[in-house]
């Protein structure tokens, strides 16, 4: 029995599985049911329409609905990742009690439904990451110290390339994984396709994010934005902020939000005309994250409270907001959340995209 209630991050799951016109026409977002959770455990995301719960020793996995589905009984050096829009899941075996241990035992891959695809004993890498294509991107090293080596997997789990880095400071893969980013620090970020091919280098940024058909980048540092086109540079903006918290750019609808603690911007790309702007007022209140529907048509905006800093230790809790606007300006939904334990973890709106056409 798991004794504690969290209702904000499995609001925002249910949000994600709801056909738009519903969001558009209502009122307020209410949850169709809350599952109970203890501190220690996290939500993963959505794996399609349904969405998996992680706390030791149990992984378990809910339909859209809130029907327990199966539960899987982990031991302490299993460690799960999953891809972004929750197509694939992957559970990581180390060879150590510890899941930062380097020596990787076995990576099993398993499909929204659970039903394990594939599994490679003893990989050389220590870190995975999966797409939505079911292509596995894993680590071999550690951020900081070179080489490290990027070992490429197809959805079939056959190995077909490395590469090697120096100056790792971090790998974003796009969702489908037709694309992914090295960040080189100093030295810039490197754009590779899905075999491993570079297509090209961008300048050193702070946030980098492809758009929603992953053919542009934006990157951001020191207050500017950047929008990227294979190799040129298209679009330039600054934002009134030096730092941002999250950034979100869809280039069909002509859109881009930056977002700092306390407030967004959201812009017309091609013009680069400020369309809007929004302040949390008060005071405990700070963005969290940010993302588009695929349409462009809305955009979901996580918010956090509190941040436990604000009331004594034994009395702290965290409430949760969601936020969500329609592109041309009308805020349509705000809803609110508490959850009684402190630290379960903070908003991570996003809109999944279950639709694969």
């Amino acid at each position: 029995m798991l004794p504690c209630a969290i209702r904000i991050i499995v609001s925002v799951l249910v949000l994600t599985v709801l056909p738009l016109p519903q969001i558009a026409l209502a009122d307020k977002l209410e949850s169709e049911f809350s599952i109970t959770l203890n501190e220690k455990d996290r939500v993963l995301g959505s794996l399609k329409e349904n969405f998996l719960v992680y706390g030791r020793p149990y992984i378990v996995m809910y339909d859209h609905q809130g029907k327990r589905l199966f539960s899987r009984k982990l031991k302490n050096n299993v460690k799960p990742t999953m891809s972004p829009n929750g197509h694939f899941l992957g559970l990581i075996t180390y060879a150590d009690r510890s899941p930062t241990d380097l020596k990787t035992v076995k990576l099993e891959v398993f499909n929204s439904n659970g039903k394990r695809r594939w599994k490679i004993s003893k990989p050389a890498a220590n870190t995975f990451y999966i797409a939505d294509n079911g292509a596995v991107f894993g680590i071999e090293g550690v951020q900081g110290i070179s080489p490290v080596r990027l070992h490429l997997y197809k959805s079939t789990g056959d190995h077909f390339n490395v590469l090697t880095f120096d100056n790792y400071h971090g790998i974003s893969i796009s969702p489908s994984g037709e694309r992914f980013i090295i960040d080189q620090g100093d030295a810039g970020m490197l754009v590779h396709d899905s075999m491993g091919n570079p297509l090209t280098r961008l300048p050193p940024a702070d946030h980098f994010v492809f758009d929603r058909r992953e053919q542009y980048v934006g990157v951001f540092s020191g207050g500017l934005f950047r929008l990227y086109h294979n190799e040129n540079e298209i679009k330039r903006l600054n934002f009134s902020e030096q730092e941002i918290t999250d950034m979100a750019v869809h280039v069909e609808a002509d859109l881009l939000i930056l977002m700092a603690s306390k407030k967004f911007e959201a812009y017309r790309l091609t013009s680069g005309k400020l369309l809007r702007e929004f302040r949390l007022n008060e005071t405990e209140k700070r963005f969290t994250s940010l993302d588009f529907s695929r349409d462009g048509q809305y955009f979901v905006c996580g918010v956090d409270v509190n941040n436990g800093k604000s009331v004594p230790k034994d009395k702290r809790h965290v409430e949760g907001y969601l936020y969500i606007f329609s592109s041309d300006g009308k805020k349509l939904i705000r809803h609110h959340e508490t959850y009684r334990s402190w630290r379960v973890g903070f908003p991570r709106a996003v809109f999944s995209s279950i639709d694969d056409s």
